[in-house]
């Protein structure tokens, strides 16, 4: 949707998914990381049902949650979720 093109040595398919974590605190670990690109963003939770697409858990490192989804084009997953405003261990 983006029109973004995919790097030649990246997974097509997993690059064109969205990322998730089923565990708020590998959430918490990318957005608070030292690269620093997601620190100013927010957390949202929300359970997914079969209808919003396809998931596919892909951890990048041992014992990590991440999750790559892949909405449905009619699904309006956002309706699910909410954000979460955590500031030191307080929502």
């Amino acid at each position: 949707e983006l029109k973004k093109v995919c790097p030649i040595d990246a997974s097509r398919c997993e690059w064109a998914g969205v990322s998730l974590f089923q565990n708020l605190s590998d959430a918490e670990t990318l957005r608070n990381g030292v690269r620093g690109r997601f620190r100013d963003k927010l957390i949202a939770e929300g359970t997914l049902a079969p209808e919003h697409g396809d998931k596919k858990l892909t951890p990048k490192k041992p014992a990590s949650t991440h999750t790559t989804y892949w909405p449905f084009e009619d699904a309006e997953p956002w309706r699910v979720f909410r954000i979460v405003e955590r500031s030191n261990g307080n929502t």
